[in-house]
């Protein structure tokens, strides 16, 4: 239900930060600039403001009926895959990120997601 955010300059490492909010495990999350995306069990997506000393909640996106499974970010768009067997396509210019598809011709868990140019 939480990260655990580490000062890796230190020697040993030290914790700086925990982020909470979650009502279920994070199962993926990607950084990208100074936000932060976390997808749960609990079928949502927190974005996070982590050039914020302490980290600061954003967003909570919702949409997905299955926990969020894998996520990542091109360009503008957060995409977010699901044990709904979908993949949802995020504006993440808006605030909050507003949901500009949901691709459904998945037939199982979307585990992982990457792009490659123009392609998903």
């Amino acid at each position: 239900n939480t990260i655990l955010v580490w000062d890796t300059t230190q020697n040993p490492p030290v914790l700086v930060h925990t982020l909470s909010g979650h009502t279920n495990l994070v199962e993926a999350l990607t950084v990208v600039r100074d936000r932060l995306y976390l997808g749960s069990w609990d079928t949502t997506i927190h974005q996070w403001d982590v050039a914020l000393s302490p980290p600061g909640l954003l967003n909570t996106l919702e949409g997905h009926t299955g926990s969020v499974t894998a996520l990542v970010v091109a360009g503008d768009r957060l995409y977010s895959g699901s044990r709904d067997d979908t993949v949802r396509v995020w504006d993440i210019t808006q605030s909050p990120p507003m949901s500009l598809h949901t691709l459904t011709e998945h037939t199982n868990i979307v585990y992982s997601l990457t792009v490659a140019g123009d392609r998903l």
